[in-house]
């Protein structure tokens, strides 16, 4: 097979498993709630004055909303009894493992329509993104799937990962630059927030245009996603090994 039969093969299992997590009704509703619930608050926050970047804040709060669901995705798959199958499997773990992380953190792009129509709605007329947020808004997709292996990666052996979600959540959410903008952050917490790629992806959407300190932000968020992807693979065949040596990986 080619490169581009496996890149076929990898869509094609990602959205196979968005399908079955859309599927499932607590996913969906933090994919739709998340960001019509943050619009409300920061609307109430501004005194009901449309901020031209509230549907993209609002869109990205929901992306790491669901993102945040990695964290207990693979011990899902151990509560499904199908996790010893798919780790004993032929194929490596990345080709086993990304389609359901990726998914748990790319179901959030159910939310974008719903934050724009919000913000249209509330400002009277219909939100036209700019380039700035559109490139943006890819940005906080690819580093929100690279959040999501870093995040299962780290969480897959323990079987009450699902309890960590809100506290990954809020500090993200937080550093981000979606509830207030980054460049009002002191020196050091404007630091601290930039370790992260989504805060260099909703930094670029602030951008009035596409220029060079975006671009250098834009490469920035491309680095730290390979770099958390990185780790991911090699936490991830870490932890099955472990998991394989201690015979943890069925429902025992």
């Amino acid at each position: 097979m080619t490169v581009w039969d496996d890149a076929l093969d990898l869509l094609a299992d990602v959205w196979f498993h968005m399908r079955a997590l859309w599927a499932t009704p607590f996913f969906l509703q933090t994919a739709l709630l998340t960001p019509f619930t943050f619009s409300m608050f920061r609307l109430i926050a501004s005194r009901w004055r449309v901020a031209p970047d509230l549907w993209f804040d609002a869109s990205a709060s929901g992306l790491w909303a669901t993102t945040t669901t990695a964290v207990g995705i693979i011990g899902y798959q151990r509560f499904q009894g199908v996790l010893q199958y798919q780790a004993m499997g032929v194929k490596p773990a990345w080709a086993v493992f990304l389609p359901p992380v990726a998914a748990s953190a790319l179901i959030g792009v159910a939310g974008v329509p719903v934050a724009w129509a919000t913000a249209s709605l509330f400002a009277g007329r219909a939100m036209m993104p700019e380039a700035a947020q559109l490139a943006g808004l890819a940005l906080a997709a690819l580093a929100c799937v690279a959040s999501a292996a870093a995040l299962s990666a780290l969480f897959v052996l323990s079987r009450r990962a699902i309890a960590f979600e809100p506290l990954v959540l809020t500090p993200v959410w937080l550093l981000s630059g979606i509830v207030l903008p980054v460049d009002r952050f002191p020196a050091v917490a404007r630091a601290i927030a930039f370790v992260h790629p989504l805060t260099a992806a909703v930094w670029v959407a602030d951008r009035p245009r596409i220029d060079g300190p975006a671009a250098a932000a834009a490469l920035w968020c491309l680095l730290l996603c390979m770099a958390l992807l990185g780790c991911a693979g090699a936490g991830l065949r870490r932890a099955l090994g472990r998991a394989a040596v201690d015979g943890t990986l069925d429902l025992a």
